[in-house]
């Protein structure tokens, strides 16, 4: 999940994590991956790119299109942009320790190149190229 790098151990900042998810999606917060947090986690789809507390997630939500979320767990409002190669999508700003959906793309096959943040303020970004291209191949169906 965003934010934590893959190194097989469920420790302390796993469930951390996932109870700030749990928390924020409304779920009951135990910071267990029970069949709630998954269904509610397939509700998302698949995170493409995390800074700074911000989590871009999509997933297919029909054979033309492909739906787009943002959690936000950094402790100030945030607004956020996504690039692939030939243009962006975007949502709206996003309050602190809310999770949401945001809108919707074309299905295609996309090379993703950046995630930039903007904490509190666009005179505060934050940017990351470690994101992942997307495609139907690689997405899951919204649930």
């Amino acid at each position: 999940m965003g934010g934590l790098s893959v190194d097989g151990v469920y420790g302390a900042g796993s469930r951390s994590r996932v109870r700030s998810f749990q928390d924020d999606a409304g779920l009951t917060v135990d910071g267990k991956v029970g069949p709630q947090t998954w269904r509610k986690l397939r509700t998302y789809g698949k995170a493409l790119g995390w800074k700074s507390g911000v989590t871009v997630y999509m997933c297919k939500a029909s054979s033309t299109d492909f739906r787009f979320s943002v959690w936000n767990n950094s402790g100030k409002a945030a607004d956020w942009t996504f690039y692939v190669s030939g243009g962006h999508f975007s949502g709206d700003a996003i309050s602190d320790d809310r999770i949401a959906a945001q809108g919707r793309i074309a299905a295609g096959a996309y090379d993703s190149t950046k995630l930039t943040v903007w904490i509190g303020n666009y005179d505060n970004d934050h940017t990351t190229t470690s994101v992942r291209n997307f495609s139907r191949n690689t997405l899951p169906a919204c649930a």
